[in-house]
């Protein structure tokens, strides 16, 4: 299910490239560096979270529990004014 989810997020912006190279006045070579600047970092963060993250959960459990509860609150409240 991520993989298609991945592959209709690069169909998405990959169709809009051609209008957006018109648009800001550079080629498609250059644009194309976006996508492929993405797409590694994507691959890198899974890499380093699927490194990190188990031993996270093991040792850290309640903290990360915490700071999953708070950042959402944070940004909601931050939101209303």
């Amino acid at each position: 299910m991520l993989n298609k989810k991945k592959g209709l997020h690069l169909e998405i912006s990959g169709s809009t490239m051609l209008p957006l190279s018109r648009q800001v006045g550079t080629n498609l070579g250059q644009l194309s560096w976006i996508v492929a600047t993405r797409s590694f970092g994507y691959m890198i963060t899974v890499i380093l979270f699927g490194i990190l993250f188990p031993s996270m959960t093991k040792n850290h459990s309640e903290l990360m529990l915490s700071v999953g509860y708070l950042f959402p609150a944070a940004g909601f409240y931050f939101s209303l004014f």
